[in-house]
């Protein structure tokens, strides 16, 4: 019998009354009264993304494009973390409803607040586990029911369409993260940087260091020439942002099987670099364009205004 591929995570619970708020025709809604809000244009840039941010070393531009296009679900997880958190820490009982209300709610959140919610999530942190073989899930079972007393209300468990797996990057992506990444506990959280509000969760993030995982299906020398400048980066940006001294980088290549890993002292110096390149990109000012090469696979060439003309 082939093997399939289980893929075991946790749910997150549902909270009565987010569902109405994520619909798009309200999230638009609320971030152009937030824009408003902050004095800034309701074309204006304002939520984005530190792993988007962070592309500026694969292409300048792209990483303006996936921020541009990202903007309204960075501005979800915004206001969805402001308010769960609010209601974990007991800041108020119920989700809010009036728009005034839902923009208010969470202001006063800090980085000691969130540190206090990372600090429950560890405590309670269950596993994440990718099984190749169904008939190992009955000493998986008793594992579970060893550590947890049964097994956990939050897992479901799904079989992995292998189909999509081969076609799909980002699908490959995020099992092979919950097949090869080290586990941590995680936490999303925003950050003011000028007009922006700046959206990050770390792969992990423990008491000391920031870490980040990232998959490639070439080689290690592909990864570490044109992934790594982007991982460290990121890993730089969350370092910076939640207040890490260290960081702990991770690429694996699923053409050598095998998983690079790079440490050491986060350089808030690339990190702030990162956002006043990305600011002036935003502000209209073209970056260098990218390996002509790159530009062939971008799901942005056909409206991009720097796509390269260099040879290979």
């Amino acid at each position: 019998m082939c093997p399939r591929l289980i893929l075991m995570k946790f749910r997150l619970s549902s909270i009565e009354g987010l569902e109405e708020l994520l619909k798009p025709e309200r999230l638009e809604r609320l971030l152009k009264l937030e824009k408003e809000r902050r004095g800034q244009p309701k074309d204006s840039l304002v939520f984005i993304g530190m792993a988007n941010t962070a592309e500026y070393y694969w292409c300048g531009i792209k990483a303006w494009f996936l921020n541009k296009r990202s903007e309204l679900g960075f501005f979800g997880a915004y206001l969805v973390d402001r308010i769960r958190y609010s209601l974990i820490l007991g800041r108020i009982d119920k989700v809010p409803e009036g728009d005034e209300e839902i923009l208010k709610t969470g202001s006063d959140l800090t980085l000691e607040d969130v540190e206090e919610i990372l600090k429950k999530r560890k405590e309670k942190q269950l596993p994440r586990i990718a099984v190749e073989n169904p008939e190992d899930w009955e000493e998986i079972e008793k594992e579970l029911v060893a550590k947890f007393g049964g097994v956990p209300s939050e897992f479901v468990v799904w079989e992995i369409d292998e189909e999509r797996l081969k076609e799909d990057p980002l699908y490959r992506g995020r099992i092979l993260e919950i097949k090869h990444a080290e586990k941590y506990p995680k936490v999303r959280w925003n950050f003011e940087w000028g007009k922006y509000v700046v959206v990050g969760v770390p792969d992990g993030i423990t008491d000391e260091f920031v870490y980040e995982f990232k998959s490639t299906t070439s080689s290690g020398g592909f990864a570490k020439k044109w992934l790594k400048p982007i991982a460290e980066t990121q890993a730089d940006l969350y370092g910076f942002f939640f207040r890490r001294k260290k960081k702990r980088v991770q690429i694996y290549s699923l053409k050598d099987n095998k998983t690079y890993t790079w440490e050491g002292v986060v350089d808030e110096g690339r990190a702030k670099e990162v956002l006043e390149k990305f600011e002036k990109v935003d502000s209209g000012e073209l970056p260098p364009p990218p390996a002509s090469w790159k530009c062939r696979r971008c799901e942005f060439a056909n409206e991009c205004p720097v796509k390269s003309s260099q040879p290979l």
